[in-house]
């Protein structure tokens, strides 16, 4: 898959993304929470892996929240920018977390009748994060919530002329 590389502004690519997002996110009776610590930061990426990633956690935790909140954090560190995304929704339990981003995996048996879903929108987040040369990975508790997590490059031209 082709990385195409563009700066952009953080507020507009929140913008976009929380736009495509907010219908999910109300359709369950959720209030959207948006943290951004990145004012007037840019980053230089494929904007369009990194707006998927976001917009797959969003939906996952629109979907598994119901009359919840759901946290959307922007933070940059260095030569990284992070993206959190929490839930106050069911939570994954412990022995689930470590399958939960391989293909076609959901947490339980019962996610897909209840929720729907293929088990691939996790796998994808991870595949689009370690492209760019970046991370996630999720803290959960059930019937809490979850946090999942994601730091890449802020400048993903200076990763890419390093190899």
């Amino acid at each position: 898959m082709d990385v195409l590389i563009e700066n952009i502004r953080i507020e507009k690519l929140i913008s976009v993304v929380t736009e495509t997002a907010q219908h999910l996110i109300t359709k369950n009776n959720n209030q959207f929470e948006i943290s951004n610590m990145a004012q007037g930061y840019q980053i230089f990426t494929d904007v369009l892996k990194v707006r998927q990633i976001i917009l797959n956690l969003l939906s996952n935790a629109a979907k598994f929240t119901h009359n919840g909140t759901i946290t959307l954090t922007i933070q940059p560190f260095d030569k990284w920018i992070r993206f959190d995304v929490s839930d106050t929704g069911i939570g994954i339990k412990p022995e689930a977390i470590s399958t939960i981003f391989n293909e076609f995996i959901q947490a339980d048996v019962n996610i897909s009748r209840d929720y729907g879903g293929t088990g691939l929108g996790l796998a994808i987040t991870r595949g689009l994060c370690t492209l760019l040369g970046g991370t996630v990975h999720v803290e959960s508790k059930p019937n809490i919530g979850s946090t999942f997590y994601v730091k890449i490059p802020s400048n993903i031209g200076l990763k890419i002329s390093a190899f």
